[in-house]
């Protein structure tokens, strides 16, 4: 049972990072809020994270162990499970929350009944919790709180694969809960049709203010789908590839009115173009030798000739090629067109708006 004052739960599903855990329930101990409760979900770890639990003196914890490890998602689910309060936050054991978090983002839920998510500015910091950027924000707004239609929120899904830092949000839990929590289908990045699956029913709130950090290290879940490099993740290849089935899928299962959903798949088609050139483009900026951007570059021509929408592409063979050489590709690239029957003339895009006709 919750106590009745008790309005949030805020749950670290956490496996073998004691050291980290540590940091990271201090940091919600440590809130300006009081109503709240901490919930431990311990994934069978074998280090010190018993002791790393009991050594903090604070009737506010509740402490959950598996007897033995039942995966990262179904940790992260079981969380949502046990969670009895109106709100709930789900915190990494890597990363943190500031003094001011929960009294900020409590207020925006009260204050917008509509909104499911509120999701903040954070800081990125290093394995030794020094500060590499400050304030960073997914979502550019001049206000202190902005307002996300749910429309919106899924346009802007469909353009980028980074939406909302996880560690900064507080859901409605009834969101999370009707929107089936994580799925197995979905892994290795569930977060991501979760978001999705919550704005087909609520608005989402972003607040300016850096009120969580982010920890960047080689052990994150992150770092699994590629290679830290030092200040980031380089990513697998195959990043845009999974992102565009996810937003395919969520298209295909999801009720959403005809125009809407053709929209929503033209953008998410022009999206995994540009990643795909993008790609490139960060080999080539890590040393790759022009031949085999070129190649890279024009394999992708010949599996999409779309790629060629893509300005970048052709800022990428002027870049590597330069000169007569461009000249030269870019005939080619003419030719490629005439014989795809498509037009060879670049468009430039805005972003799409939400008509009312469409539903």
């Amino acid at each position: 049972m919750t106590e009745p004052d008790v309005k949030v739960t805020v749950g670290i599903p956490t496996f073998n990072r004691a050291n980290w855990l540590r940091e990271s329930m201090a940091s919600v101990l440590s809130q300006t809020y009081p109503h709240f409760r901490l919930l431990v979900c311990d994934n069978a770890s074998d280090d010190g994270t018993p002791e790393t639990v009991a050594s903090f003196n604070d009737s506010r914890i509740h402490y959950v162990r598996s007897d033995q490890n039942i995966g990262m998602n179904p940790n992260y689910n079981r969380v949502i499970e046990l969670a009895t309060t109106e709100f709930l936050l789900i915190l990494p054991d890597d990363d943190l929350l500031y003094p001011d978090h929960l009294r900020s983002t409590v207020k925006v839920l009260e204050h917008h009944p509509r909104v499911g998510v509120v999701h903040t500015a954070f800081d990125r910091i290093d394995a030794s919790s020094r500060i590499v950027e400050h304030a960073r924000a997914l979502v550019e707004t001049q206000e202190p709180v902005s307002i996300e239609s749910g429309d919106n929120y899924l346009e802007r899904s469909m353009r980028s694969g980074w939406t909302v830092c996880w560690s900064s949000a507080l859901f409605r839990t009834r969101a999370l809960v009707d929107a089936d929590g994580y799925r197995t289908e979905d892994e290795p990045m569930a977060d991501f049709p979760l978001l999705r699956r919550i704005a087909c029913d609520w608005d989402f709130a972003s607040v300016s203010r850096s009120l969580a950090a982010l920890r960047f290290h080689p052990e994150a879940a992150t770092a699994a789908l590629g290679t830290f490099t030092g200040d980031g993740y380089d990513l697998l290849d195959e990043q845009p590839r999974l992102h565009y089935n996810q937003r395919i899928r969520f298209l295909e299962e999801t009720k959403i009115p005809p125009k809407r959903a053709k929209r929503y798949r033209s953008l998410a088609e022009s999206t995994f173009r540009r990643e795909k050139v993008e790609t490139i483009v960060l080999r080539a900026s890590a040393g790759a030798g022009w031949m085999a951007t070129w190649s890279a570059l024009a394999q992708l021509v010949r599996e999409d000739v779309g790629i060629l929408l893509v300005p970048a592409a052709w800022r990428l063979s002027a870049a590597q090629l330069g000169g007569r050489r461009a000249k030269r590709a870019a005939r080619r690239i003419h030719e490629v067109f005439a014989q795809a029957g498509r037009p060879s003339r670049t468009r430039s895009g805005g972003s799409a708006r939400h008509h009312p006709e469409e539903d």
